[in-house]
């Protein structure tokens, strides 16, 4: 595998063999070998999430960014409860302090699978995951709180075509809620998340 560290050694060689070109010849393979670790870095940011003191803690969440062909950042919900209701929307409201920019929403995606008596994965609508621009178009049937074994996550993507550097970021979760009675309630939280960006050099 042709690495940095061969590169420049094959330039030394270069420059020895070629003694009349040899600033010349340094100089080109230093460009292309930054040109080539930039083309070749790949970024990611794990968040640890810090919620706002709020006397109700029933929305989790964590937040991540990686680089694809674009740059994306997802913040995946669990909504936890010890009855299971269903999930009428999520309203995900992300904010940066120091920077206008942010990505811009892609879509929602519903990750759900729950466990038999054995521990095993169980499967029929579950172990899915649906994805939808509009939340109220995710699956209905098992659009629901977590409880017991059942799980579920819900998770807002965004993209950009620009680099997503900041380390730091809040967002206001709404969800709305409609219990057995059919009434329809809220529960908010905010989050203030908090990460290292990380890079490293990547052959694809």
């Amino acid at each position: 595998m042709i690495t940095l560290v061969n590169l420049i050694k094959f330039g030394c060689r270069q420059i020895f063999i070629n003694n009349s070109k040899s600033w010349y010849t340094l100089v080109r393979l230093l460009l292309f070998c930054f040109t080539l670790y930039l083309a070749s870095c790949r970024c990611s940011t794990e968040y640890i999430p810090k919620a706002e003191f709020s006397p109700d803690s029933t929305i989790h969440a964590t937040a991540h960014m990686w680089q694809g062909q674009y740059e994306y950042l997802s913040i995946d919900i669990e909504i936890k409860r010890t009855d299971s209701l269903f999930v009428k929307d999520i309203t995900v409201f992300p904010t940066i302090n120091d920077k206008e920019f942010f990505p811009v929403f892609e879509h929602y995606e519903m990750y759900s699978y729950y466990f038999e008596k054995d521990g095993k994965y169980k499967g029929g609508p579950y172990w899915t995951i649906f994805s939808n621009k509009v939340f109220d178009q995710l699956p209905s049937y098992n659009r629901r709180t977590n409880f017991g074994d059942h799980f579920v996550k819900f998770t807002a993507f965004f993209q950009s075509q620009r680099q997503i550097d900041f380390e730091e970021f809040s967002a206001k979760i709404i969800v709305t809620l409609i219990d057995q009675s059919g009434h329809e309630f809220q529960c908010l939280r905010i989050f203030n998340f908090q990460g290292e960006r990380y890079c490293r050099f990547s052959p694809h």
